[in-house]
């Protein structure tokens, strides 16, 4: 969830009040245009996407139309998407919904009102196809991730210390292995799996890897998504299913000197847990390979991610709440249901509406009971 928040953030945007969104427009890194007010889209979020923000804005100002080769070029535009609440006093609190590449404009000649298709910069990078094969021997996986943002975005600065959260494990790429016929948003991908983390641009543009935590009934949740009186949650589908759940990963890393394979596996072994391995739901393992992974601890702390990213998978919600652009994918959330009944969420996906629509999504869950 988006940080800092005032204390009358919370409480405004769960009454009916004035909403505001307005976007910034940068050509070449240098702005060009701001506060220019949205009158229609929405930001789309995905957890585990490939690309984790896109969307569209409608932008309420047919002047830009014939100023499109410089202000609504898709050849060099970057756009930052900022949505709030407007105070009875006037004072505006804007929070930040991304920094994202323009992909497409389109208009109407009749109409005159230019909408943009956006990506966040993780765009660039899933487009780019790593030119031969590239070595990187000897060298730590943390410092392959932060030299290939750094070559496609020079002007990010990426460090170790601005892209990596607490609780990834860095490893070293083992001699020999090179990084080719991939794009290098996919390679880098790939390391930060490894790691036990995903990687994703955040609503400041920013790179981060953040470690995957696994859901359970302890861990720290930011908002409540409560029905009846007062509360935010308009309505919310419940499904349970069994496809793509895994409750076992076994991870097989590269050959050792003596021709033996690294590997190892973890399972959900919670015997309260109705995806246990070997319990009613059965075996079902995800097998993974990556030569990069030279040791047995490596492996394990890939298993552990994958198996984690799984967990409260097989219960999910599709909801419609209250619109609160500070919400973001990943965010663990309690549903707390008119009837008493409290359920702990991950959330999967949102779907943030820029103008009239609704503020839907979708979480995995854990049961906790009244």
């Amino acid at each position: 969830m988006y940080s800092p928040l005032s204390q009358n953030f919370i409480r405004r945007v769960a009454e009916s009040g004035r909403r505001k969104t307005v976007v910034d427009i940068y050509y070449d890194g240098v702005m060009v245009a701001s506060n220019l007010p949205v009158s229609d889209g929405n930001i789309r979020v995905e957890l585990d996407g490939q690309i984790r923000r896109s969307g569209s804005v409608t932008i309420a100002d047919p002047r830009l139309v014939p100023t499109l080769n410089t202000t609504l070029s898709p050849l060099g535009t970057e756009v930052r998407v900022r949505q709030g609440v407007v105070y009875p006093n006037g004072a505006e609190e804007l929070v930040p919904l991304g920094i994202f590449r323009l992909e497409v404009t389109d208009w109407q000649e009749t109409a005159a009102i230019p909408t943009a298709q956006l990506y966040d910069r993780s765009k660039g990078l899933s487009t780019t196809g790593i030119r031969g094969f590239v070595s990187r021997s000897g060298w730590m996986a943390s410092a392959v991730i932060v030299e290939f943002l750094n070559w496609y975005y020079p002007y990010l600065n990426a460090t170790y210390a601005s892209v990596f959260e607490e609780g990834v494990t860095d490893y070293r790429i083992p001699g020999g292995h090179t990084f080719g016929q991939t794009s290098y948003w996919d390679a880098i991908s790939e390391l930060a799996k490894n790691m036990g983390g995903r990687l994703y641009f955040d609503v400041n543009g920013s790179p981060k890897v953040s470690p995957v935590v696994e859901l359970t009934s302890v861990v720290g949740t930011v908002l409540d998504l409560a029905a009846g009186e007062g509360g935010v949650l308009v309505d919310a589908g419940h499904s349970y299913s069994r496809e793509g759940i895994y409750n076992g990963v076994t991870v097989i890393g590269a050959t050792t000197p003596e021709g033996g394979i690294v590997e190892a596996s973890l399972y959900n072994s919670d015997p309260s847990s109705p995806l246990r391995y070997g319990g009613p739901f059965g075996k079902a393992v995800n097998v993974i390979e990556d030569t990069t992974l030279t040791t047995e601890a490596q492996c394990y702390q890939r298993a552990r991610a994958e198996l984690a990213r799984h967990t409260g998978l097989g219960y999910s919600l599709d909801f419609t709440a209250i619109p609160n652009p500070a919400l973001d994918a990943g965010d663990f959330v309690r549903f707390v249901y008119a009837d008493g009944r409290v359920e702990v969420h991950q959330i999967d996906s949102l779907s943030i509406p820029l103008g009239p629509g609704q503020f839907t999504g979708s979480s995995k869950g854990l049961i906790l009971g009244a």
